[in-house]
């Protein structure tokens, strides 16, 4: 742990330092040597709060975006005295848990019961082979997306029609209604005996007024997350995913997300509010 309290005020780790636990009140000693990371740890080694796990450099990095005495603050339910150590609690504003191992989706839902407002940054990178950027988005919500339908291209019909090249096919239910080769759901469709591009016509209404949203193929997904009654976010490793409800995949393996760089979701975590320049920049053809 980063901090413990000695003589009544939370402390980093000092040389032969000796304090008690944020969460439990037990004795810990200070860890000063040359090769690991200064910290704090239970006389004898345990670990109190049954929802810790052992911190990464990927946790510090994360949890070091934020004011000292932001992070690694107590919470107590006081009718219970159930005690956690949140990774980040905002002053009035909502706690972030940083999770890098895997969960049971009965502690997921334990700690957003407990903390209620909350958000999670997932540490997704070892699991990026798995997940696939696709075509933009409208908004969810949107009439537009609510008449979404998505298809995987097929291949030999792109080339064979000379239709740029995607992973997906969009329609909206006109098209669909008025395609006129349906054995299958075709990559164009007719109006007034024209040939017609579909996916070009919705990412045409969706730029003006898009705000980083991406469809994403995700092949074995942690399902545990879907779930979530909290805001989750996907930390890739040059960006974050939130992964955002839509009605649209079902269980076909495709999501919508939203792009959220690190300095933007920081903002919106301490201010409650998205930055009010926030900017997007629109995908080059996948």
């Amino acid at each position: 742990m980063e901090y413990a309290i000695v003589n009544g005020q939370r402390s980093a780790p000092l040389p032969r330092g000796r304090g008690c636990c944020q969460g439990c009140g037990g004795s810990v000693i200070a860890k000063c040597g040359e090769l690991v990371r200064w910290h704090w740890a239970h006389v004898p080694h345990r670990a109190c709060d049954p929802w810790s796990e052992p911190e990464t450099q990927w946790h510090r990095d994360w949890k070091g975006r934020f004011p000292a005495e932001w992070r690694e603050v107590a919470a107590c339910d006081r009718e219970t005295r159930e005690t956690h150590i949140a990774d980040v609690r905002v002053p009035d504003g909502p706690v972030i848990e940083f999770q890098h191992s895997g969960i049971r989706e009965s502690e997921r839902r334990s700690r957003e019961q407990f903390y209620q407002h909350m958000y999670w940054v997932i540490d997704a990178r070892a699991c990026v082979h798995n997940l696939k950027l696709c075509e933009p988005l409208p908004a969810p919500g949107s009439d537009l997306i609510d008449d979404l339908y998505v298809a995987h291209c097929d291949r030999h019909y792109q080339e064979l029609m000379e239709l740029p090249k995607r992973a997906f096919t969009f329609y909206r239910s006109r098209h669909i209604k008025l395609g006129k080769y349906f054995a299958a759901i075709e990559t164009t469709w007719w109006e007034d005996g024209e040939l017609c591009d579909s996916t070009q016509q919705i990412l045409e209404q969706t730029r003006p007024h898009w705000q980083g949203h991406r469809l994403m193929l995700w092949r074995r997904p942690r399902r545990q997350w879907l779930g979530s009654t909290c805001p989750v976010f996907l930390d890739i490793g040059s960006s974050l995913l939130l992964i955002l409800p839509w009605s649209e995949p079902k269980d076909r393996g495709y999501y919508c997300v939203q792009e959220w760089t690190h300095d933007d979701f920081v903002y919106l975590a301490a201010v409650g509010e998205p930055p009010p320049e926030q900017t997007w920049v629109w995908p080059a053809t996948p």
